[in-house]
């Protein structure tokens, strides 16, 4: 017997010893009578929770408590119970699994247990992805390296923790530092070996394979991004550098361009990662879409799909994710050991989801799984407790779809699996209607299903008709569809005799549309039936549709009073509403009546700043000149005590920037050198604009208009020393800055004569395709990326709020149309990430002009209709012309009169100060004017003239 063999039975009494000892003491305590009250107490617990998970197996929370409480009793039979009946039903977290994994290596002591053990782990690693638990499977595998082939054992064990999580970015390292020091400790007995003895060949070419072994340890980790990987590879280097012969067979260029093309890897997703490591639970899940998103443009499924795994580890509840992951295998990797393990953890993991289980019956009959299997996840997903009729039907449809592939339609049609379909088909209709009732399958879904193959495969008419008299017994006679596929399944696969008795039920039955029903009449009678026949389906047709109109017209006719009542009472309510002030009353009486009617209300005339009153004062002064004041005007000395407001109001009033933004003065007199530049993005300072321009000659002023709080508005005022370099601008229309094209056009600031026009082109842009529905993390390059593949791309460009965020549209130009029609027939529907995405070609619609000015400007503006201002406080008022009638203009005189001006009415004051020679009384437009003296305009404002 070796050493090595008298040492192990040594340590094996021992453990025996000591576990006998545990249950002897276990049993001991048990048996006591003189159990403490903490003792009591956790056992009185204990017993409650074991009852819990006995009425309830999937209360995950008592067991969890349950756990805990047998830990503290040590509890090993219980503990152990108690662990495998939550393990059947729920999968259990890392945590989890490596406390019962210490508790069972602790107790193991015979080779029989550490295979138990074994076993245990197997399991645990098939739950959730996680580096310390396939950590500690190694460290278990490395204490039985004493064991035959122990050394292969645990070679094989890293390597298939390698292929699990040796991709992690944030903890994979760990994993390979533990196999590389394992190594290592070989490679060490080896040297010290050779430095004692002399090693025979077979000893060399073993110390030489173990050398190779672990530089291909080192490369392997160092072309996979991981985090400190800078420190593997210094730790690397000082490896080679203890012995000068380690470097003679080793292909450092290839080391280093695998090491450089991972770190610069790492350095694309760290930011991934540390979204990741700082991200709150409720944003965890776009975070490792926007992750997954980016990885899967590089190609590489192994980096998915270890991502897809530390995504539903975090996210185990997630259904969401787990249909994600489920879908990506079945589109890309395709392997029924890849994807079979996945649907059934998924369905264990989120048993509420009806999609996860349609996917796991979909995959099985995939991959060809006994009827046997599929048949016991179906029971499974039915006992598992859906929480809406809508799921149940869903799986019950995808079920009986594939119970009809398995029949073969070629043999005998009364095979044993059309029993069986037909058999699923009874029973999902009584399961629906036992806990649904009606509303378990409202559209008979199922039934119009089973009569289709009643009637197409089958031919058993009989049966085909019983279900459809089923179906419209329901309440669905009154519903022209599905009356319509009655009659066109009994047309195809049935007989005249009862086709012509089903038309008159339908069209006697339907409510919604009978005109669809004496259409399909009268077509068939066209096509089959006799002049008699025709004539009777006509007398009925015509018939049904009085009645169906009449009854429509009375029905219009009650919504019509319906409506009528409801806006009455509206109307009543909002007149009952209003509570007129007595005094209201009264000022509206007397400024409505009497000799003081034309004359405006003291009520109307605003108290105005400084500012205000200095501008009326100005704009009455140079008309005065040629136009008296009317009566009772007397002109106001600006003091300094006019305007009462407090300081800080005056401050708001003089400062350059308002509500709207900052103020830009701009000077009419330079608009010939002076080019007005728009659709400048957000961020673009004036730096920028200033070097753009530099180029084409002096610039004397740059005029950035930012609003109020010193932001961009995205347009500006570039004046040049000249109007050549002016013109010359014009020619940058549509080039870029910083990635968005500028519209550069003449300065104009007279708005009426102003050219309007929407800038981009409102055409059909063969070349140009419009998506809407982009993930709102979807970058420019990434659109690219997705869109270059069918075409050479000449512009891409994200539309996006002021803030730089994305709207989720996106303008992708093409360099010639068929490259754009390629990509919109594969683009269009396309899934980028958890958005559909729509694709059309681009065509902007045109933007409405707004009426101009000058247009209205000689009509008549009844009260409350003038232009709007802001007065001094920064609210709205009306101007109201306050102007008499027989006073105005008419449109005619005054485009036939050159000499006469148009009347003002901004402003009270102005307004009543118009050129008396060109004022009229209304009486005759089309005779010659006589001028009204001061006297004359009295006289008629009073009422007083004849």
């Amino acid at each position: 017997m070796s050493a090595e063999e008298s040492e192990k039975m040594e340590i094996d009494n021992v453990s025996d010893k000591d576990k006998a000892s545990y249950k002897s003491s276990d049993s001991e305590g048990e048996s006591s009578d003189d159990m403490s009250d903490n003792d009591e107490e956790l056992e009185k617990q204990a017993v409650g929770f074991e009852k819990k998970v006995e009425e309830n197996p999937y209360d995950y929370n008592s067991y969890v408590e349950l756990i805990k409480l047998l830990q503290k009793m040590a509890e090993i039979e219980r503990l152990r119970r108690a662990r495998e009946k939550m393990s059947r039903h729920f999968p259990l977290t890392p945590e989890l699994w490596i406390s019962w994994l210490q508790d069972e290596i602790s107790l193991a002591a015979s080779d029989v247990e550490r295979s138990a053990v074994i076993e245990l782990f197997e399991r645990a690693v098939q739950d959730y992805l996680s580096v310390d638990l396939w950590l500690e499977y190694a460290q278990f595998s490395i204490g039985n390296v004493g064991l035959q082939a122990g050394v292969q054992t645990v070679r094989n064990t890293f390597e298939r923790a390698l292929t699990a999580v040796g991709l992690h970015v944030a903890k994979g390292a760990i994993l390979w530092e533990a196999y590389r020091e394992f190594e290592n400790v070989i490679l060490g007995m080896l040297q010290s070996k050779a430095d004692n003895t002399v090693l025979s060949e077979s000893q060399q070419q073993e110390l030489a394979t173990q050398k190779k072994r672990l530089v291909t340890i080192f490369r392997r980790q160092l072309a996979c991004p991981l985090l400190d990987m800078e420190d593997t590879y210094q730790e690397f280097t000082e490896w080679l550098n203890e012995e000068p012969s380690r470097r003679d067979e080793v292909d450092i260029k290839n080391v280093e361009s695998g090491f450089k093309k991972a770190l610069q890897k790492l350095s694309k997703i760290l930011s991934y990662e540390e979204n990741l490591l700082s991200c709150d639970d409720a944003s965890r899940a776009d975070h490792y879409r926007t992750y997954l998103q980016y990885e899967m443009s590089g190609e590489d499924p192994a980096r998915v799909q270890c991502l897809y795994e530390r995504a539903v580890a975090e996210l185990c509840l997630d259904a969401s994710v787990w249909l994600e992951y489920i879908e990506y295998l079945d589109t890309t990797l395709k392997i029924d050991t890849v994807v079979l393990p996945v649907c059934k953890r998924a369905v264990r993991n989120c048993p509420w989801s009806s999609p996860l289980w349609q996917h796991y019956l979909t995959a099985l009959e995939r991959y060809k799984k006994p009827f046997d299997e599929v048949k016991d996840v179906m029971e499974q997903a039915l006992s598992v407790g859906f929480s809406t009729a809508e799921d149940y039907r869903d799986l019950w449809l995808g079920y009986i779809d594939y119970m009809r592939r398995r029949v073969d339609w070629n043999t005998e049609p009364q095979s044993t699996e059309l029993a069986e379909l037909r058999g699923v088909f009874n029973r999902a209709c009584d399961h629906l209607a036992q806990y649904y009732g009606l509303q378990g399958d409202p559209s008979c879904d199922i039934l119009r299903y089973w009569a289709r193959i009643e009637a197409v495969y089958c031919k058993n008419l009989e049966k085909f008709r019983l279900l459809w008299n089923d179906i419209l017994s329901q309440g669905h006679d009154k519903t022209a569809a599905m009356w319509l596929e009655y009659i066109q399944l009994e047309r195809a696969f049935g007989d005249s005799k009862h086709l012509k008795r089903l038309f008159p039920r339908a069209l006697t039955c339907t409510q919604d549309w009978p005109e669809s029903i004496g259409i399909a009449w009268l077509n068939f009678e066209r096509d089959e039936g006799t002049l008699d026949s025709y004539e009777f389906c006509m007398t009925k047709y015509k018939s049904r549709m009085k009645q169906i109109n009449a009854q429509r017209e009375r029905t219009a006719a009650k919504e019509a009073e319906v409506t009528e009542k409801g806006e009455k009472w509206k109307h009543q309510k909002q007149d009952r509403g209003k509570k007129q002030n007595p005094r209201d009353a009264w000022k509206k009486k007397h400024e409505t009546e009497g000799k003081w009617a034309a004359v405006a209300p003291k009520s109307v005339v605003r108290k105005s700043s400084l500012k205000d009153i200095a501008e009326t004062e100005s704009s009455v002064s140079k008309e005065s000149q040629a136009v008296a004041p009317p009566p009772g005007y007397e002109k106001q000395e600006i003091t300094d005590d006019v305007s009462e407001e407090p300081p800080t109001k005056k401050f708001k009033s003089d400062n350059v920037e308002s509500e709207h933004g900052v103020s830009v003065a701009h000077d009419s007199s330079k608009d010939n050198h002076t080019v007005f530049v728009s659709n400048l993005d957000y961020s673009v300072d004036e730096a920028t604009i200033k070097e753009f321009f530099s180029s084409l000659g002096t610039l004397t002023d740059l005029r950035l208009v930012k609003d109020f709080k010193g932001r961009s508005k995205g347009y500006c005022y570039v004046e040049f020393s000249s109007s050549s370099e002016a013109h010359a601008a014009l020619k940058k229309d549509r080039e870029c800055i910083d990635g968005r094209p500028m519209f550069v056009s003449r300065c104009e600031s007279d708005k009426d004569t102003r050219q309007r026009g929407f800038k981009y082109n409102t055409t059909l842009e063969k070349n140009k395709l419009f998506v809407k529905g982009l993930p709102l993390t979807m970058t420019k390059e990434e659109l690219e990326g997705v869109f270059k593949s069918y075409g050479s791309l000449k512009d891409v460009r994200v539309v996006t709020f002021r803030n730089g965020h994305s709207k989720g549209l996106a303008y992708v130009e093409f360099r010639d149309e068929a490259a754009a029609a390629h990509a919109l027939i594969k683009t269009d529907g396309m899934k980028i990430g958890d958005r559909t995405i729509s694709v059309a070609i681009s065509k902007p619609p045109e933007r409405k002009l707004k009426p101009s000015d000058t247009t209205q400007s000689l009509s008549v503006k009844s009260l409350g209709g003038g232009p709007k201002s802001t007065g001094s406080r920064g609210r709205g008022r009306t101007q109201m012309s306050l102007l008499p009638r027989s006073l105005q203009i008419s449109q005619n005189t005054a485009a036939t009169t050159p000499s006469s001006t148009a009347i003002p009415f901004s402003n009270t004051a102005t307004s009543n100060g118009s050129n008396s020679n060109s004022a009229t009384n209304g009486d005759g437009a089309g005779d010659t004017q006589k001028q009204m003296s001061n006297s004359d305009f009295r006289q008629m404002l009073l009422g007083t003239k004849k």
